[in-house]
């Protein structure tokens, strides 16, 4: 996805590559953690027995802040991106 993006929006500057970057490191991270979250359930029960979200259920809606910030700031629309 990375390369296809360089290539289709002719990103060749080091700071576009740079935030790039860091937007399919976040990308990645979000769909591991809706992955966990598939298995796994987003309801747990903690130490006490109490139920509560799980703890990837943060680590996504931050990693698609992120995601979506960083294609925000590339002028990018996610939904014109393949993911």
């Amino acid at each position: 996805m990375f390369r296809a993006l360089m290539a289709e929006f002719a990103i060749d500057d080091s700071n576009s590559v740079a935030l790039l970057s860091v937007a399919m490191e976040a990308h990645q991270r979000m769909r591991e953690a809706r992955e966990q979250l598939a298995d796994e359930g987003t309801i747990i029960k903690n130490r006490f027995g109490a139920r509560c979200a799980h703890p990837a259920v943060a680590i996504e809606t931050a990693a698609r802040a992120d995601y979506l910030r960083a294609m925000k700031t590339l002028n990018l629309k996610p939904d014109a991106v393949r993911s």
